[in-house]
């Protein structure tokens, strides 16, 4: 499995289903990047954690599909804090995100951190 980059700034797809099938062009790492950014725009800081000022960085393998449905979601391990590790998974469970390239394979699987800070 691999990690997510961290300092990816590019350009990602919005949620969305998609009943087509279509194949991203995009480099591996270039996939890993729009992932990585996909995933800090969706992540919602749980109100019930902010109010109790808990961070924490639970992290969360997933499997994608070709068409960028993520098809399972687990924690990998967990932040500590029940509030944040439910957050981490709602964000991909039942998510449709960039779709990989064709030379990945039917099926990709990641494993990425969701990183909640107080300080962003």
């Amino acid at each position: 499995m691999a990690g997510i980059g961290a300092n990816a700034g590019a350009k990602a797809a919005a949620p969305q289903s998609s009943d087509s099938v279509s194949r991203s062009s995009v480099s591996p790492s270039r996939w890993n990047s729009n992932l990585a950014a996909w995933i800090r725009r969706h992540t919602r800081y749980p109100s019930a954690a902010r109010s109790r000022r808990v961070e924490g960085t639970p992290t969360v393998t997933f499997t994608v599909d070709v068409s960028g449905r993520v098809v399972s979601a687990r924690l990998a391990q967990s932040s500590g804090d029940p509030d944040l590790d439910r957050a981490a998974l709602g964000v991909l469970q039942g998510a449709s995100v960039p779709a990989p390239p064709a030379e990945l394979g039917a099926h990709v699987t990641r494993t990425a951190p969701f990183v909640f800070s107080l300080r962003d």
